[in-house]
């Protein structure tokens, strides 16, 4: 044993002492040995390697590694265009004893932190094809490799053929495997991320994306086939990936079996192929690709899809949808490209649906598909922008054909562009039941159909009840995917309306809620480019209740117009034209044309609640009236009138006229029979009114009835203070129909009756208000009655003397009698 340990010793001295000395030989001949390896590479290569200084290493004894620093390569002389290699270093490793003993082996070889470009160009010359062909046995087996490695390196693949190009970044790669003079048969690990995909000028790659692979590569001649044992696109799936390469015509093929579709999404919407969209997916799909490429003829791409595990879609703003099948493919040739989706069907009893459809040319995409479903209203108003429905129930059967060409996929975000598209097909309602909360509106028995024919829209037929109302629309529409996909977009409706009943205040809704007042319907109506046709058998405001309505009715440009308006009501025919301007800022303004004929008037002020006021109202008015005549006004989103902006003028006619008991009229009771005042009769009345600044203003006009003849003017408020004055005769009315004793003291203290043929007019002004009014005499009326009376029995006089005999018969009627103070 003692004897084996030195033997032992001595051995491992003899190693120890020979291995120093071999290092000491190396520290000296460095120089040397470093050329040589130089040498060798360069005597084997097709192109020299430029290498700026060379290092030698012994920290991996007994193994040796020459560093060379700033190495750069051309590449293959004959495809020469682009730098085949930029290092920062090159670590060549090898056995020291084969330096002695045999001929210059590099077991590893290193490259680190450059770019490795390489290149085929558009004759088919590789300019990583390095190898001297013609090299003899005896240079080849001067130099040989074991192992490459990569780390930290821009690798480029470009095929000027192919039209195809790759970038990625290297973090590490490790190739083994034998390199010959013919070719080379490796395995690699490869931990890389892409930062590049092109084809045919187009990026397919706008983010990087993460790979792990385990490669085999075997070039023989000119075949070059790259295997995978391991393809991984982390949080995407993994599956087996092949290339092949003879002469000009390469073959790239993918297949990934279980797909997660979740991930992909994800992934699409990050590489910007597809919007952000607030949802989940889950499921896979089985996925084949196929490359295929000669020379200098098109690639031909062609990508199928189909189930492996049922998706399921989630989304708390569209709801949820599944199990849902999926099949398709992808097709690429000749710079031509279609994307089909062959099936989408979901298997769902309650909510079936199918789709087919393609899309040629994803760049400027031609799209045409085929939808049908049966769903719940609920689902369908799910999948719009915004939140203005709320669908308590209801269905609606769709089955469409679409079809659309656009410069790109953002022109779909273009609602000119959109309403391009095409339809062909019918969307169904039945029983639908909507809450609309910005207006709080309850829209409940939809039913009806639409009929698409190409860029026409046909309203086959349209129903529809709020509250105490019912509408029936029939005719066409415009704009409708504008309308729904864009909030700003208008719909153009062109239709015949009719209703058997129609309340105008279940459409204007006032409610309030936790958050103050809701929209005002009349906003909504900005939207809308609407043209309709009224035929309306009852319309009902307020108290108010018209029959037989019928007119135009036209809302564009935030502006509402009704044209040859009629109807027929309070016994007798309502016309007229209106127009309300909305403008963005302030109140609306209101113009109308009115023609009011044959009104019953005790009906009209019934229908209108006595026009808000209790002292002149139904019980006190009866006979038949006219009106015509214009106005303008400030008007509330809710319709009401802003009472300040009113203005009106026109012309009123009244016949048959009956005036009971009403107070400004009894308080003349001080000047005629109480009795008498109570039921005043009159058959025609007609005169022009205007209405500004809260007051109505009654021209001077000439009233004959069955208790007086008089004389009226004046003016009538809002707030029902007045200002009248009347001229009233006094001879035949206010004294034949009373005691003297009836006669008010300041009147019987100055007049005096005389039986005359003539009578005069006393002005009688009546102020304050309706409930209380005041009544006197006019005396500034009086004086200037008094001086006109002067003047005109001047003019009489002149003419009785002219005449041959005088009429002595005549007088005033009326004896003055002052009291001298």
């Amino acid at each position: 044993m003692k004897r084996f340990r030195k033997i032992l010793l001595t051995l491992l001295a003899a190693g120890t002492l020979l291995g120093l000395g071999a290092g000491a030989w190396l520290y000296w001949q460095q120089d040397r040995l470093a050329q040589m390896v130089v040498k060798g590479l360069n005597q084997r290569l097709a192109a020299p390697v430029a290498v700026q200084d060379i290092g030698l290493s012994l920290q991996r004894f007994p193994a040796v590694s020459i560093r060379l620093s700033e190495v750069f390569s051309a590449g293959n002389p004959a495809a020469q265009s682009d730098t085949l290699l930029s290092a920062q270093a090159i670590y060549l490793e090898m056995d020291l004893w084969k330096l002695f003993t045999g001929p210059v082996e590099v077991q590893r070889m290193a490259l680190e932190k450059g770019t490795l470009l390489l290149k085929t160009n558009a004759r088919g010359e590789s300019n990583y094809r390095i190898w001297k062909e013609e090299a003899t046995s005896e240079e080849a087996a001067q130099f040989s490799l074991k192992a490459l490695e990569i780390k930290d390196m821009r690798t480029i693949f470009h095929h000027v053929p192919g039209h195809f190009r790759t970038v990625a970044r290297i973090s590490k790669a490790e190739l083994r495997g034998n390199f010959s003079q013919d070719g080379f048969d490796l395995m690699t690990a490869l931990n890389a991320e892409l930062q590049a995909v092109q084809q045919g000028g187009q990026d397919y790659l706008r983010l990087p994306q993460k790979l792990e692979t385990l490669l085999s590569i075997e070039q023989k001649g000119k075949k070059l086939q790259v295997k995978s044992q391991v393809f991984r696109l982390p949080g995407l799936g993994q599956g087996q990936l092949q290339y092949d390469q003879q002469g000009q015509a390469q073959h790239l093929e993918l297949k990934v079996p279980h797909l997660s579709v979740g991930s992909a999404w994800q992934w699409l919407q990050g590489q910007k192929y597809l919007p952000a969209l607030p949802m989940n997916i889950e499921g896979s799909l089985a996925l084949q690709f196929n490359w295929k490429q000669k020379g200098e003829l098109p690639a031909v791409t062609h990508l199928a899809y189909g189930p492996d595990k049922p998706l399921q879609l989630r989304s708390k703003r569209y709801g949820n949808y599944g199990p849902l099948h999926l099949k398709g493919r992808y097709h690429r040739s000749a710079g031509r490209d279609t994307l089909w989706v062959e099936q989408l069907r979901q298997e769902d009893k309650q909510a079936p649906l199918r789709f087919s459809g393609r899309v040629v040319n994803l760049r400027k995409p031609a799209l045409k598909g085929h939808l049908k479903a049966d769903w719940p209203l609920r689902k369908w108003a799910q999948l719009l922008p915004g939140d203005s429905l709320e669908v308590e129930q209801g269905r609606a059967l769709v089955e469409l054909r679409m079809n659309g060409r656009y410069p790109s996929w953002q022109a779909l975000q273009e609602p000119q562009r959109l309403a391009q598209a095409r339809l062909h097909g019918s969307v169904e309602l039945q029983e639908g039941r909507v809450r609309m909360p910005a207006l709080n509106w309850l829209l409940e028995r939809i039913n009806g159909k639409v009929i698409f024919d190409g860029e026409k829209v046909k309203i086959e037929r349209l129903f529809a009840a709020k509250a105490e109302s019912d509408i029936f629309l029939r005719g066409r529409l415009g704009n409708v995917l504008g309308y729904l996909l864009f909030p700003e977009e208008p719909l153009q409706v062109d239709a015949r309306l009719k209703a058997q009943r129609l309340v105008v205040e279940d459409f204007l809704d006032q409610s309030t809620g936790g958050d103050g007042r809701l929209a005002q319907p009349l906003e909504y109506t900005r939207r809308l480019q609407l043209k309709l046709n009224l035929a309306v058998d009852e319309l009902q405001y307020a108290s108010f209740t018209g029959r037989d309505v019928a007119g135009k009715l036209q809302i564009a440009n935030s502006q509402i117009q009704a044209q040859n308006l009629r109807m027929n009501a309070d016994g007798g025919r309502y016309q007229g034209q209106m127009r309300l301007t909305m403008p963005p800022e302030g109140p609306y303004q209101l113009q109308a044309e009115v023609n009011l004929e044959d009104l019953q008037l005790r009906a009209v002020f019934e229908s209108f609640q006595n026009f808000g006021q209790q002292t002149l109202t139904a019980r006190h008015l009866t006979g038949q009236a006219w009106l015509a005549g214009d106005l303008q006004a400030q008007v509330a989103p809710s319709l009401q009138i802003r009472l300040p902006s009113l203005r009106m003028t026109g012309t009123m006619r009244l016949e048959n006229g009956r005036l009971q008991k009403f107070q400004p009229m009894l308080a003349l009771s001080d000047y005629a029979a109480l009795e008498a005042l109570q039921d005043v009769r009159f058959d025609r009345l007609e005169n022009d009114i205007r209405i500004e600044k809260e007051w109505i203003h009654i021209p001077k006009m000439h009233i004959s009835s069955n208790v007086m003849d008089l004389d009226l003017q004046g003016r009538h408020s809002f707030d029902n203070q007045i200002d009248y004055l009347l001229r009233i005769k006094l001879g035949k009315v206010l004294f034949s129909r009373r005691k003297p004793s009836q006669m008010a003291p300041a009147l019987s203290r100055h007049l005096a009756v005389t039986e005359e043929r003539k009578d005069h007019l006393i002005p009688v002004a009546i102020s304050g208000s309706v409930d209380q009014p005041q009544v006197h005499l006019d005396k500034s009326a009086l004086t200037r009655d008094f001086k006109e009376g002067l003047k005109r029995q001047g003019t009489e006089l002149r003419d009785i003397f002219k005449k041959e005999k005088r009429d002595t018969a005549q007088g005033t009627g009326l004896i003055f009698e002052w009291k001298n103070p």
